[in-house]
């Protein structure tokens, strides 16, 4: 996720397909499918991402910042 300057990794332990819809929603796509996926590199740049599903963009969401 490249957010402020910075490319960076989407982290939420309990990431589920609701959060893939809307991160998939973000980058152009329709839905999502939630799958495990290895730790990404550099900083964490949205933590604990909580989505309802009615957002249109991961900005839109809960999280710890």
């Amino acid at each position: 996720m490249y957010w402020e300057g910075v490319f960076g990794t989407v982290c939420d332990d309990l990431f589920d397909s609701v959060d893939a819809s809307v991160a998939c929603c973000n980058l152009g796509f329709d839905g999502g499918t939630s799958v495990a996926a290895s730790p990404g590199t550099g900083e964490t740049v949205f933590d604990n991402v909580a989505c309802a599903g009615s957002e249109h963009r991961l900005v839109d969401r809960e999280s710890n910042g």
